[in-house]
């Protein structure tokens, strides 16, 4: 199940697991949507320390958009891929959330897994942030297990430029 949960001109995109319980995903002021809110967003673009000019970035899993919103302000200039599995996230994501597709984002609504298979684009930097409900094909906190192989790993890398880099959102658990 997904929520969307406003207070004032903040939306929060909310997935409630089986047991009831709430797993933030995503969170955007609309007033301000390149403002990052959750911390380990703010992280993840320390990617611009170690490789400063960026012209083509895959996102794997949109959410509610926040990081397309951050590069749209702060690197106007690069190419946004965001991959993301479930076609309702991506839905809610530009009914509610202002992410819009133009000549700098494209929305692809695929399985990370095989999207990297066929795609012959290059990147500067691959941001990994993908979760789905936890199953027999994720870890504990949602992690797709097919995402944490060393197939995976080495179409990653193949798809990276000299430079590239990937960044991953470590979700801590216990067997972490």
């Amino acid at each position: 199940y997904i929520r969307i949960r406003k207070n004032g001109n903040v939306l929060t995109l909310v997935f409630v697991r089986d047991s009831g319980e709430e797993a933030f995903e995503s969170q955007v002021n609309l007033r301000a949507p390149h403002v990052l809110k959750f911390n380990y967003l703010q992280h993840m673009f320390a990617s611009y320390l170690v490789q400063p000019e960026q012209k083509n970035v895959m996102i794997v899993g949109l959410g509610g958009g926040s990081m397309v919103h951050f590069l749209q302000k702060y690197d106007p200039e690069v190419s946004v891929e965001a991959v993301e599995i479930d076609p309702v996230v991506v839905q809610l994501a530009e009914k509610y959330f202002k992410v819009k597709q133009n000549d700098k984002v494209k929305l692809v609504v695929a399985d990370a897994f095989e999207y990297l298979k066929e795609t012959k684009s290059k990147y500067d930097t691959i941001y990994m942030d993908a979760f789905l409900k936890p199953s027999e094909e994720t870890d504990e906190t949602g992690v797709p297990l097919n995402l944490r192989t060393i197939d995976f790993y080495k179409q990653m890398q193949g798809l990276l430029t000299e430079n590239g880099s990937v960044v991953f959102n470590i979700n801590p658990h216990d067997r972490i």
